[in-house]
């Protein structure tokens, strides 16, 4: 609430929570991570979604295309119109895994 009033004490604040987040940012993004893997396992294709873009962005885990598409395809194939959207841009300029571009598999 301080943050909100804008005095001295939640400029303090703001900057606390700054210097916390750049030392711990890591193992927040970690259990974060760990999260959105066990909602995924359950099948929910928003958590899907995230994890690809966890993989995609290197967000508390290695940075990994594959990984990150496999993610996409899952979600896209769960119902997530963000993750669809995802793939038919994948395809029609040939990101991510995908090796040549493929306007069909695009629509």
């Amino acid at each position: 609430m301080d943050i909100l009033v804008g005095s001295q004490t939640s400029f303090k604040g703001c900057q606390e929570v700054r210097v916390w987040l750049e030392a711990n940012g890591e193992a927040v993004e970690r259990a974060r991570f760990g999260k959105l893997l066990e909602a995924a396992g359950k099948g929910d294709a928003a958590a899907m979604f995230s994890l690809a873009e966890c993989y995609d962005y290197g967000r508390g885990v290695t940075k990994d295309t594959v990984e990150s598409m496999k993610w996409y395809r899952k979600a896209a194939e769960a119902g997530n119109a963000n993750a669809m959207y995802y793939l038919g841009r994948c395809y029609e300029l040939a990101l991510g895994d995908v090796r040549e571009k493929n306007i069909p598999e695009a629509l």
